[in-house]
């Protein structure tokens, strides 16, 4: 598959899960779906792009586990930063959604890995 389909295929599996979470407490699991969805785009973009792009440039092997790590730190570097801005009572809560939502994030990246299969496409 084309990295674009991927990238748009890989984050709608793992953001079932906070939209089904969001259900459960009685909030619009649509809006948070559309939410994560869009925030993994974003975040694919701004930080996996590039750091895909760092791989290849030091000819690094493109395996899974290098792209699970990126997606899960394009993800929790972000949040868990953001815990430590703004203050010492957020910081647990930060740092456990840092972990929940790094997971999501080293989820999609795995799945757009497996879609897209960058380490074939480099043999072609």
């Amino acid at each position: 598959m084309r990295p674009l389909p991927a990238l748009l295929l890989a984050p709608l599996g793992p953001a079932a899960l906070p939209a089904w979470f969001a259900f459960q407490k009685g909030l619009s699991p649509l809006a948070v779906y559309g939410g994560v969805c869009a925030a993994f785009w974003v975040l694919s973009l701004a930080i996996g792009l590039p750091a895909v792009l760092l791989l290849r440039r030091w000819r690094r092997r493109e395996t899974a586990w290098a792209y699970a790590v990126v997606g899960f730190l394009a993800v929790a570097g972000p949040i868990a930063a953001w815990g430590a801005v703004v203050g010492p009572g957020s910081r647990d809560q930060a740092s456990v959604l840092a972990a929940y939502l790094g997971l999501l994030g080293a989820i999609t990246a795995v799945i757009f890995w497996l879609l897209a299969r960058p380490d074939r496409a480099a043999g072609r």
